[in-house]
């Protein structure tokens, strides 16, 4: 607005941009073998449990931010609003399990190339100011998304060990997936034909199928978006300030009711002795095909354990969690 003089009356408005470029280093003595002391060999020392890397380079950040700020009526309402979008490439991914014969057990490798984008925005107003009383209201807003394009020596998925502690469920991403999803020992389901995305059946036991290993499901326990709205009250030399925080969307993981069912500990185990047919096809050839065999198979759960004790963590993942 310096460069509009007569826009200076009604607003002032600032635009800018930015690229940055930062490099990060890994932690230490992650590029070369550490001593520790160790109780069980008597006070002597041995190696730590992660083993050193030392072909590790920086990872490198590169980020590309604009904005603007706009404040008008004698800045008694402002706003500051951004768009960024930040790609990490040689990201060091650290815990990698690798084998015990080395002497190690966690390791660090380069590779991984992550994405990060979001809008970010601020809104300041005072509705009131007087000679003893003020109030004023910050509103911030917040919607952030993360992928993964790559993963180390073409690993598969990577995931937090500390997230895998309940349950076949944890923080685990793949290139194409969320930073914050979740993968997990989930139900098998038709991959083609009028069965698409039903549940697998076994023939033998009416049960449905979980996979072997560690799949997407399509959880993310990202938020649409957050906002936090702080109210500012002043009254001379007293002031009350309190804050609203906001969240909408997300997946979140109960494990306390996954406990509690696999258990029979929950209340939503009392229809145990209720016979029931579990809807899905069996897996008996003709799954992905276009004539899937419906299954008709009645268990009643109380005479088969598997009902609850196999339970997929998938049936816990409260969708879209909003809360205030």
């Amino acid at each position: 607005s310096d460069a509009f003089p007569a826009l200076r009356e009604f607003m002032t408005l600032q635009v800018r941009g930015a690229y940055a470029q930062v490099g990060q280093d890994a932690r230490p003595y992650a590029d070369r073998p550490a001593l520790q002391f160790k109780t069980t060999s008597n006070g002597g020392y041995g190696y730590n449990f992660w083993g050193p890397n030392p072909n590790l380079k920086p990872e490198f950040r590169k980020s590309v931010e604009g904005g603007l700020n706009a404040a008008f009526f004698d800045n008694r309402l402002s706003v500051d609003a951004a768009y960024y979008r930040s790609t990490r490439e040689d990201q060091i991914v650290n815990d990698i399990r690798g084998s015990y014969g080395t002497g190690f057990i966690l390791f660090n490798l380069n590779g991984a190339v992550t994405r990060n984008t979001g809008v970010e925005l601020m809104v300041n107003a005072t509705p009131v100011r007087g000679t003893d009383f003020n109030w004023d209201v910050q509103a911030n807003f917040d919607r952030s998304r993360g992928r993964t394009l790559e993963l180390p020596n073409a690993l598969p998925e990577s995931y937090v060990s500390d997230t895998w502690l309940f349950g076949n469920v944890r923080n685990g991403t793949a290139p194409g997936l969320s930073t914050r999803s979740l993968t997990g020992l989930f139900y098998l389901r038709a991959t083609e034909g009028p069965a698409k995305g039903q549940l697998l059946i076994d023939p033998t036991t009416g049960l449905p199928l979980r996979s072997s290993s560690f799949i997407d499901a399509g959880y993310d326990r990202n938020p649409d978006f957050t906002v936090g709205l702080t109210n500012t009250l002043r009254y001379r030399r007293v002031s009350l300030s309190f804050l609203l925080d906001m969240r909408r969307g997300g997946d979140v993981f109960n494990a306390t009711q996954h406990f509690l069912a696999t258990r029979g500990l929950s209340t939503y185990t009392l229809d145990r002795e209720r016979p029931r047919v579990i809807e899905g096809v069996l897996r008996d050839g003709r799954e992905n095909s276009a004539n899937p065999t419906r299954n008709s198979i009645v268990i009643v759960p109380a005479a088969t354990p598997l009902y609850y004790t196999n339970m997929s963590e998938e049936l816990f993942i409260e969708k879209d969690v909003h809360w205030v």
